[in-house]
């Protein structure tokens, strides 16, 4: 009797080992999740919004281009048709402001970002000079690295602690 409960202590022992290797585990995974939000949650500096801004308004004026492009690429462009068009005065059919043929509209959104694109994003940078941002914003660049390092480790914490887990079970210690 004296070995069964032997290897009882020796079993709930082991048991209690694993359960606190998982907590660690657990705790770690945790802290590194609160590290990941902090860093995604943080306000950016004012130069990486400015990109952001940029960006922003570069792909809404490639839409815009696209269709400007679609709308030249199906209009005549044969010399003759062209020349008598500009020897009478008159419009060639390519709507540059709405890129679309014959719809007339306003011009568009998009149309301001393609043409004057990098001087709306000039101003904006003036406005944005006169707001408050943060001294201390880690920037963007450094954040996506520290995120893929993070992503890696709670990965790694992860797996790790998955096995422990899958221990536990084999064993028959948890169910």
């Amino acid at each position: 009797m004296a070995e069964i409960n032997k290897a009882l202590e020796n079993l709930r022992s082991a048991a209690g080992d694993l359960v606190n290797a998982i907590s660690d585990l657990d705790s770690r995974i945790a802290a590194c999740h609160s590290k990941r939000d902090a860093i995604t949650s943080a306000p950016v500096s004012r130069d990486d919004f400015l990109g952001y801004i940029k960006a922003d308004i570069a792909r809404r004026g490639r839409s815009f281009a696209g269709s400007v492009a679609r709308s030249i690429t199906g209009h005549y462009r044969d010399f003759g048709r062209l020349e008598n068009l500009n020897a009478d005065g008159g419009k060639l059919n390519l709507h540059y402001l709405t890129g679309q043929i014959g719809i007339p509209t306003v011009i568009t959104e998009e149309a301001l970002y393609f043409y004057v694109g990098d001087r709306i994003a000039e101003r904006l940078g003036d406005l944005l000079a006169a707001l408050p941002w943060p001294e201390d914003a880690i920037p963007v660049a450094e954040r996506a690295k520290m995120l893929v390092e993070l992503d890696r480790e709670i990965a790694k914490l992860t797996k790790e602690r998955d096995a422990l887990a899958q221990q536990m079970v084999g064993a028959g210690l948890a169910g």
